[in-house]
């Protein structure tokens, strides 16, 4: 039956709409009413946890309108710009005393030391009197009671202060000169000296300074003093060979002056050797198979005296070794001498004597010498920069036997030389314990 069909009634007016809603909310609420008092009896409900709606739960409550008093913003701007203006004059300020301060020069500032009382007794005499105040005198200076002093603690070691370094800028860097190759070190006396002549052109053309004379040589007398010498070619020849006389003697008299005395050159060369050892400490090693022949050791001696280096020759059979010590260029210069100019194989003065009187020299025994004469040579065997030299002076020792020799280079604590020496190549072989008889 459609009758008994439930139907919605419709409401077509917007006010009835609103108000089937509302009594949908009041049954609903009711619903969750009637389960929160259902809840309260659940054993496994936490206390602590409020149900929604109970006592506790309050809505929040609108605030009420609270009006800004007039002209409140308006003085907090004013004050921010206030502030903003004394910010930027002491900047201003500070900005001028900064540079002032760089314009002007350093000066020492005076500070007043600060005025204190002076205590009964100093910190640094308080371990040494038992009292808390200095002990009395009498009229001979002389302690009133000497137990009030403990002189067990006085010694005779003084305590000196720590050293503070002043309160000051380092000093600035000093720039390195510039480095001009000899191109341009000639380039710029070519303009020095173009400079020099406009100045003094500029001078003369102003007549501020007396024209030089003429420069008549016998080339240019014709040029120069035409009238003169048709009349009298005599005289004029000779005035012009007294005026080159004149400068000759005034060339090599300004030469002397400018020429350096002996102990000046002897200066001289020792500073230079001086900032050569300065920049730096070399080391090299030679072994020489023989230095039978004296003028060899006298010019490996006086050559190593004369470039300040220090060392020894350490002589022993076919094994001798150089050891010297120095700078870069003085070592430069002695290498260049013990490898390329000395002519080690060169006859011995014996030789050259028994040479000149015709007599045989090659029947001399090979055994009775210490190297073969044409087989003798210098073998640089090593060189390197050292921290301090180990040797004083320069000298010439000659030691019988091995042990002798490694022993002298252990006390030098040098002893790597010697085993360098005895172990390099010499002709396609090592030299070593087994060729040292």
């Amino acid at each position: 039956d459609l009758a008994s069909i439930p139907v919605q009634p419709v409401s077509s007016l917007k006010i009835n709409q609103t108000a089937g809603r509302g009594k949908n909310k009041s049954s609903t609420l009711l619903a969750s009413a009637q389960e929160r008092v259902d809840a309260r009896h659940n054993p496994y409900l936490d206390p602590q946890n409020r149900l929604e709606g109970e006592a506790g739960e309050t809505r929040k409550r609108r605030g009420e309108l609270r009006f800004v008093a007039p002209g409140k913003y308006i003085a907090q701007a004013e004050k921010l710009r206030e502030r903003n203006l004394i910010e930027q004059v002491q900047a201003e300020v500070r900005a001028k005393n900064e540079a002032a301060a760089a314009a002007a020069p350093i000066l020492a500032v005076i500070r007043e030391e600060p005025q204190y009382e002076v205590p009964p007794i100093e910190w640094w005499d308080r371990p040494f009197v038992t009292t808390d105040e200095y002990p009395e005198f009498n009229d001979n200076m002389e302690l009133a009671d000497e137990s009030v002093v403990q002189m067990d603690k006085v010694t005779h070691y003084v305590h000196h202060p720590v050293p503070v370094a002043p309160p000051r800028d380092p000093d600035a860097p000093v720039a390195a000169p510039l480095m001009l190759t000899k191109r341009e070190q000639k380039k710029m006396r070519h303009q020095n000296r173009v400079e020099k002549q406009k100045e003094q052109q500029e001078l003369l053309q102003m007549g501020l300074i007396e024209p030089p004379p003429n420069k008549i040589k016998l080339s240019n007398v014709m040029r120069v003093l035409a009238n003169e010498v048709s009349q009298d070619p005599t005289k004029v020849e000779t005035e012009v060979r007294r005026q080159v006389e004149e400068r000759r003697k005034k060339h090599e008299t300004d030469n002397e002056m400018r020429k350096k005395t002996k102990e000046e050159r002897k200066a001289q060369a020792a500073a230079a050797k001086e900032r050569d050892r300065q920049d730096g400490l070399y080391a090299a090693v030679f072994r020489i198979l023989s230095l039978d022949d004296p003028r060899n050791r006298f010019k490996v001696d006086m050559n190593a005296q004369q470039e300040e280096l220090t060392g020894v020759i350490v002589l022993y059979r076919n094994c001798n070794v150089l050891v010297v010590e120095g700078g870069a260029k003085s070592l430069k210069r002695f290498k260049k001498l013990v490898l390329r100019r000395i002519d080690w194989n060169r006859p011995s003065i014996e030789e050259e004597a028994e040479a000149a009187t015709g007599e045989d020299t090659m029947a001399v025994d090979e055994e009775q010498k210490s190297g073969r004469r044409d087989d003798n040579k210098c073998i640089l065997v090593w060189e390197g920069v050292i921290h301090k030299p180990n040797f004083w002076g320069f000298k010439i020792l000659p030691l019988p036997t091995e042990e002798q020799a490694r022993a002298f280079f252990r006390k030098k604590r040098v002893e790597q030389y010697w085993d360098l020496c005895v172990t390099v190549p010499i002709a396609d072989k090592t030299v070593g314990r087994r060729e040292l008889p």
